[in-house]
């Protein structure tokens, strides 16, 4: 079943001349953008409220309520501290401008419009304010991961393995991943946490007895193999007939160490080819190598 298409940013715009907002409706409209129109800053403000843009278009000088105080007064809004906002305006002189930027104006572009500068504008806000959102996201989730897995330190009655379920289920809980499981090689153990079909045989994708990268692991470096890496190697038929019915496209690899030793590892699996595996999140998974091996200790 295919997924539906994310929908298009929203646009609003408030103008009080009517040819100009029908201008800038045609254009946002041909960028692929939603338009929603408001002829003053009052029912800019209600509009506002309704359709939630991602990006709003306002006009510095109209009568009544102006941009400038539109501005401020949608700052104060719910959401409205984090929108961009682009003032267009005919007044070019650096008293407007900084009025705009200190009444919240996340930019502004000069009339009569320059249209690909207007497009490229738009675009590089609505990117920005994505990446501001996504960013966000992922620091909540790995608050919460982080959280969810200090946890763990502090249940010392749980017998070990009942612990690391308890933590690949938090782990798999906040991130992307859509399968993660670890892997003792010595004891032939295993735990795992997926939203698909479990591993019939874990032990044909113990990645540490592949020679490249046997040595990385046991320096416990944390391997992060996209598509390109993990087909640019040779590797044991087994573990492709499990990357492939597994749906995995990439994997990043945490070595469990104890003792200076090798004692397990930790995948987790991606359907993507190239998930971009960010600093932050191999910053969180060295985190979890020294709470695996806090857990380690204390059940010696």
């Amino acid at each position: 079943m295919t997924a539906p298409a994310p929908a298009s940013p929203v646009v609003l715009i408030i103008d009080d001349d009517r040819s100009t907002r029908g201008l800038l409706n045609l254009a946002m409209s041909t960028e692929g953008y939603q338009v929603v129109e408001a002829k003053d800053g009052e029912q800019g403000l209600a509009e506002y409220r309704i359709s939630q843009p991602n990006l709003v278009l306002m006009d510095a000088v109209m009568p009544g309520m102006d941009g400038f105080n539109c501005c401020q007064r949608l700052r104060q809004l719910p959401g409205g501290d984090r929108v961009p906002l682009l003032i267009l305006t005919v007044l070019d002189d650096q008293a407007s401008v900084d009025q705009a930027f200190a009444v919240g104006a996340t930019d502004y572009i000069t009339k009569p419009i320059n249209w690909p500068v207007l497009s490229e504008r738009v675009r590089r806000l609505l990117a920005t304010h994505q990446a501001l959102i996504t960013a966000e996201a992922t620091c909540s989730k790995l608050e919460g991961w982080t959280q969810c897995l200090s946890q763990s330190l502090h249940n010392h009655d749980q017998e070990l393995w009942e612990q690391l379920q308890q933590l690949v289920n938090a782990l798999q809980s906040v991130t992307l991943t859509h399968r993660i499981h670890l892997w003792q090689q010595q004891t032939s153990r295993w735990v795992e946490s997926a939203a698909l079909p479990s591993l019939e045989n874990p032990s044909n994708f113990d990645l540490a007895l592949q020679p490249d990268w046997q040595h990385r692991l046991q320096q416990g470096e944390i391997l992060a193999l996209d598509q390109l890496s993990l087909t640019k190697d040779p590797a044991p038929p087994a573990l492709w007939d499990n990357l492939q019915a597994l749906q995995t496209r990439a994997l990043v690899v945490v070595p469990i160490l104890a003792e200076q030793q090798l004692w397990g590892t930790l995948y987790l699996h991606s359907p993507q080819p190239d998930p971009n595996w960010s600093d932050t999140t191999l910053e969180r998974l060295a985190d979890l190598q020294i709470i695996l091996k806090l857990i380690l200790a204390q059940q010696q």
